[in-house]
C-alpha cells in the first residue's frame, strides 16, 4: 500500500503559494523525503484504543506509534480551548514531524463546529510558521459523518484561513483506500467533489486577480469610530477635491458577532488599494474599531505595498503598542500658523502623491518615537545603505544639506535618511534597526540632543557594536554644536571636528571612504561580543543570585504571595516547553500571577502584548525566521521606550547562533541560556532529572529540560518576579541597545564619569589618514579598484600629509598582534564547543572553561576584550 496524489489546487497568495492535495491510500505509508510537520488524527475524549480501521490503529501497527502513550507526554495541552494536544517532536526517522489529536465528547458537537474549531487551534499552533499538514477527512470512523460533507467543509475552511493568512502551506488530504491505483466509488466521489471545489476557486482568484490587477473595487478604505463621524466627511472632502474620480468606501462597518472572522470588512480593505485609519480616543477605546485595525494589519501583510496608513486626528494619551510601530500622517493642530483644513489637505496630498524621496519636502508624517521629533522611518529591507545618517531632528540644518550635497554631486550613493528614506505605514523601529545594521557607513551627528535620545544613542550603540565585533562598517561620528561632556563609551571611535569643514569636502571625502571600505571587508567576529555580553550577565548573576541546597535563590527576594499582573510569553514553537515551565516556576512563587501562552487569534494575541505586566520574550533562531514574531519583539520593545516608570520587558535568549543581524546579540537580554557558565553550575543542581507538571489554561502537560535549562529559568522566573515586584519604580532598560563599550568598561570597573569631548576630536584629514593606515596593504587595492585619489583624501588644506602613503602600508600597528589575540580567542571558543555535552539547546561558542565566571569565587570577574579597532 501506497498514497497518491490524486488531486490539487494551488493557491496564489503574496506570501506565496499554498498547496490543497487530495490523496488516496494509508496516511502512515507517506514517504520520509515527504516529511511534513504536523499529521492529525482524532479521537473521543481520553479514548486513544488503536482499533484496526482507525488512524490511531494504523499508526500504531504501522509506525510503532502509541497515540495513547504521546497523550501520557504531552508537549502542548489545547483541550480546554481547542478540544485538542499536541504531542513532542516524533523520532527523526518518521514521516511527521509531531502528532495532533482532536478529542470530542461524543455527540457533544456539530460537523461545522469541529472543523471551525481545527482550524482556529491551527492559529496557535501553528504560531506564524509556515507549516504542512496531513489529515484523514476527520470524523468519518466512530462519528460516521459524511466523507463529501467533511472534505467539502475542510477545503472551504482550508482556503478561507490561508486567504485570511494562517501559514498553512500545504494541506493533504487523504482519503482511505486499500489499493490506490484501484480507487473505490468513495475515492472517485471525492476526485469529483475535488474537482468542483477546485473549479469553484479557481473563478474565485481569478477574479480576486483581476480585482488586485485592478486595485480593487475601492480605491480607498476608511476605517473609524462611530463617535468620529464628521472626521470622515471631512477626510473625504480633502481627497476627492486632490482626485475627484477616487472611490470611497466610507460606510461604517457592521460586525456579524456569530462569526469568528468578519469576511465582509476583510474583502472589502483586501480589495481596496488603500487603507485610511482615522485615530482618535473613541477609536482606540472601541473593540470593533481595534479588530478593524487587526483586520488592516493583515492586509497589510498580504500585499507586496504598504497599504494601511493612519491619519492621526486627535491627541491619545495611551497608544496601543502594536499601533505604535504603524506610522502615521499627524493631522493635529500643534502650532499658530496651522489650520485643519490646511493639515487635511497636506495630508490627502501626501497620502495620494507618495514622496520621490525629496529631502526637502515638508515633514508632514509622524512616528511615535518621541524622541526622534516624531518624524518617520522608512526603508527597503532588502537595500544595504552606504550611508546612514543619524541625527536628532533639533540638530539643524547640516544633516539635510549634506545628505542634499552626496544625492546632488554622488548620485551612486545610497543614502539612509529618515524624511526620505521612511513613509507612513511601515514598521518604522524594524526597518531601521535593519537600516543602520547593513548600512557600510554610519555618520553621527553629536549634539546635546542626540545625547538624550533614545533612538539616536541606539542608533549609535548598533553602530559601535558592529565596530566593536569588527564587521564592514565606518562609524564617523561628527561634531559641530556644543557638547562639552561625553560619557567614555561614547569614546571608542574617535570623534570628527567638522566646525570649520565645507560640507561638499565632508561628502566626498565620505564617499571615497565607503568605496574603501566596500572594497576591504571584514568578517564581524560575533563570538567577541557574546564574550562581552556573557561577562556581564555572570556579574549581574553573582550580584543577585547564589545557590542554597542545589537550588538558584534570589539575594533580594520580592513578597510574592499576594502579588497580582498579566504575564505572556513570546516564543517560537521549538521554545513552548521553557516557555511553560517558567510560568510554572513564576506560578508556584506567586500563585495570583496570570499568565497567557496562547491566544486564539491575532487580535487578542496583540492585546495580551498591550496590556501585560511583563512580557517574557525567548528569543531564538527559530524565533528570528518567523517575520510575524520579530513583530512582537518590536511591538514590545517600542511599547517599553513608551514606559517610563515600569520594566515590561523581560528578555531570554536561548539557542540564538546567527550571527546577522549583529542588533539582535545587543538587546538587553536579563537570561541567556546559552551562557556557558549555567552549564557549569548545573553539577551543583538538586534536580538532575526537571519536570514539571503544567496545569495552566490551554498547556496542561508534563515537561522537561535539562538541568542547566532549569537552574537559567529559575533564576529567570525569580527575577521576573521581582520586576514586578517594583513596577512604577522606574525601567531598569533605559535603552533597547546595549552600548557594548559601556559594558566592557563596567566589567573592567572603569570609572563611568562623563569626560571632556574635545580631548577626543580629531580633524577630518586626521581622521582618513588613519583609517588608509589601519587598512594598510589592503588600501592599495581598494585605490586600484576605485580610483581613490588618497592623497587628496588624507590631506586638509593647512595641514600637510607627514607620511607617503608607503609609508603608511609599511608602518606597523598593532594588526599582527591583534589577529594573533582574534586567533587565541576562536581557539578557546572552539575547542569549549568540542568539549560541551549534548544538550536539546546547544549553546553557543562563549566563554573559556577558567575559573572566571564560578560562582563560588569570591572576587570579582576581571575581564579584559581583545578588540581592534577598525579605524
Amino acid at each position: 500500500m501506497f498514497l497518491l496524489v490524486k488531486d490539487s489546487f494551488e493557491l496564489n497568495t503574496p506570501l506565496g503559494k499554498r498547496e490543497i492535495q487530495l490523496l488516496a491510500g494509508d496516511i502512515t505509508k507517506l514517504q520520509s523525503n515527504e516529511k511534513v510537520d504536523i499529521v492529525l488524527t482524532s479521537a473521543y475524549y481520553g479514548d486513544y484504543a488503536p482499533i484496526v480501521t482507525t488512524l490511531i490503529g494504523n499508526l500504531k501497527d504501522n509506525l510503532n506509534i502509541s497515540v495513547h502513550d504521546l497523550a501520557e507526554d504531552k508537549d502542548v495541552d489545547l483541550r480546554s480551548q481547542f478540544s485538542c494536544w499536541v504531542s513532542k517532536p516524533l523520532p527523526s526517522h518518521l514521516p511527521y514531524h509531531r502528532l495532533v489529536c482532536f478529542e470530542y465528547i461524543r455527540w457533544s458537537s456539530s460537523l461545522v463546529d469541529q472543523i471551525s474549531n481545527m482550524f482556529r487551534a491551527m492559529m496557535p499552533i501553528f504560531n506564524n510558521k509556515d507549516t504542512t499538514v496531513i489529515t484523514p477527512l476527520l470524523a468519518t470512523g466512530g462519528q460516521g459523518h459524511s466523507s463529501l460533507k467533511v472534505l467539502s467543509g475542510m477545503f472551504h475552511a482550508a482556503c478561507e484561513w490561508i486567504r485570511a493568512g494562517l501559514p498553512l502551506k500545504c494541506l493533504k488530504l487523504v482519503v482511505y483506500s486499500a489499493n490506490p491505483s484501484k480507487p473505490t466509488s468513495m475515492v472517485l466521489e471525492c476526485m469529483n467533489l475535488f474537482t468542483k471545489l477546485k473549479s469553484k476557486w479557481q473563478e474565485l482568484e481569478n477574479m480576486d486577480s483581476i480585482a488586485e490587477l485592478e486595485g480593487g473595487p475601492y480605491d480607498v478604505c476608511l476605517s473609524w469610530a462611530p463617535e468620529n463621524r464628521d472626521w470622515v466627511g471631512k477626510v473625504c472632502h480633502h481627497l476627492l477635491q486632490e482626485n475627484s474620480k477616487l472611490k470611497i468606501y466610507s460606510d461604517e462597518f457592521i460586525f456579524n458577532h456569530e462569526d469568528v472572522w468578519q469576511k465582509h470588512i476583510f474583502h472589502i480593505m483586501k480589495n481596496s488599494k488603500r487603507i485610511i485609519v482615522l485615530l482618535t480616543p473613541s477609536y482606540i477605546t472601541n473593540s470593533e474599531c481595534l479588530e478593524q485595525f487587526s483586520i488592516a494589519l493583515c492586509c497589510n501583510k498580504l500585499k507586496k505595498e504598504e497599504t494601511l496608513v493612519p491619519f492621526y486626528l486627535e491627541t491619545i494619551d495611551s497608544i496601543p503598542s502594536y499601533m505604535i510601530l504603524v506610522q502615521y500622517i499627524d493631522c493635529r493642530v500643534r502650532k499658530a500658523d496651522q489650520t485643519q483644513d490646511l493639515l487635511l489637505q497636506q495630508a490627502s496630498s501626501k497620502f495620494l502623491k507618495p514622496s520621490e524621496n525629496s529631502v526637502s519636502e515638508s515633514l508632514l508624517f509622524g512616528s511615535w518615537a518621541q524622541d526622534k521629533d516624531n518624524d518617520v522611518v522608512d526603508g527597503n529591507r532588502n537595500i544595504t545603505y552606504d550611508i546612514f545618517v543619524s541625527y536628532s531632528h533639533s540638530h539643524g540644518q547640516q544633516p539635510k544639506e549634506l545628505v542634499e550635497i552626496l544625492q546632488r554631486n554622488h548620485p551612486e550613493m545610497s543614502i539612509f535618511f529618515d524624511v526620505s528614506e521612511l513613509k507612513a505605514g511601515n514598521l518604522w523601529q524594524q526597518v531601521l534597526y535593519e537600516a543602520v545594521g547593513k548600512a557600510h557607513c554610519i555618520v553621527a551627528f553629536i549634539s546635546p540632543a542626540y545625547l538624550t535620545s533614545s533612538v539616536c544613542q541606539e542608533e549609535l550603540n548598533i553602530g559601535l557594536g558592529r565596530h566593536f565585533v569588527q564587521d564592514s562598517v565606518l562609524v564617523v561620528p561628527v561634531y559641530d554644536a556644543d557638547v562639552e561632556l561625553i560619557h567614555p563609551s561614547q569614546s571608542s571611535v574617535p570623534v570628527v571636528d567638522i566646525r570649520n569643514e565645507r560640507l561638499d569636502i565632508l561628502a566626498t571625502k565620505l564617499v571615497q571612504l565607503v568605496k574603501l571600505r566596500k572594497n576591504n571587508k571584514s568578517i564581524a567576529d560575533i563570538d567577541m561580543l557574546k564574550k562581552e555580553m556573557e561577562c556581564k550577565r555572570s556579574l549581574e548573576f553573582k550580584d543577585k543570585f547564589k545557590l542554597e541546597g542545589g537550588h538558584v535563590v534570589k539575594n533580594l527576594s520580592a513578597q510574592s504571595g499576594d502579588m497580582q499582573g498579566n504575564v505572556v510569553f513570546s516564543y517560537a514553537p521549538e521554545m513552548v516547553c521553557l516557555a511553560a515551565i517558567m510560568s510554572a516556576i513564576m506560578k508556584r512563587h506567586a500563585p495570583q500571577l496570570s499568565f497567557y501562552l496562547l491566544a486564539s487569534s491575532q487580535t487578542q494575541r496583540r492585546m495580551h502584548l498591550d496590556t501585560a505586566d511583563l512580557v517574557v520574550v525567548f528569543i531564538s533562531d527559530q524565533y528570528l525566521s518567523s517575520p510575524y514574531l520579530v513583530e512582537e519583539l518590536h511591538t514590545v520593545l517600542c511599547r517599553q521606550r513608551t514606559v517610563k516608570d515600569s520594566t515590561i520587558l523581560y528578555l531570554i535568549q536561548c539557542n540564538h547562533k546567527l550571527p546577522e543581524p549583529v542588533y539582535l546579540h545587543l538587546l538587553p537580554y536579563n537570561i541567556s541560556l546559552d551562557d556557558h557558565f549555567w552549564r557549569r553550575l548545573k553539577g551543583a543542581s538538586s534536580n538532575k532529572n526537571p519536570k514539571y507538571e503544567i496545569d495552566i489554561d490551554g498547556m496542561a502537560g508534563i515537561y522537561r529540560c535539562t538541568p542547566d535549562q532549569n537552574l537559567g529559568l529559575t533564576a529567570a522566573a525569580h527575577d521576573a518576579i521581582f520586576t514586578l515586584s517594583i513596577k512604577g519604580q522606574g525601567s531598569t532598560l533605559p535603552y533597547s541597545i546595549e552600548n557594548i563599550y559601556r559594558l566592557q568598561k563596567e566589567a573592567q570597573k572603569i570609572s563611568d564619569d562623563m569626560i571632556p569631548l574635545k580631548d577626543h576630536l580629531v580633524t577630518l584629514s586626521s581622521f582618513c589618514h588613519d583609517i588608509v593606515k589601519k587598512f594598510g596593504q589592503t588600501a592599495l587595492v581598494g585605490m586600484e579598484q576605485t580610483s581613490t585619489n588618497f592623497t587628496e583624501l588624507t590631506k586638509s588644506s593647512d595641514q600637510p600629509v607627514d607620511q607617503t602613503l608607503e609609508e603608511l602600508v609599511n608602518s606597523k600597528h598593532g594588526d599582527d598582534h591583534d589577529e594573533q589575540m582574534r586567533d587565541k580567542i576562536k581557539e578557546n571558543t572552539i575547542q569549549e564547543a568540542d568539549e560541551s555535552t549534548d544538550h536539546s539547546i546547544r549553546p553557543p561558542n562563549s566563554v573559556a572553561e577558567s575559573d572566571d565566571v564560578c560562582i563560588d569565587d569570591t572576587t570579582a570577574v576581571k575581564k579584559k576584550s581583545m578588540t581592534c579597532s577598525i579605524l
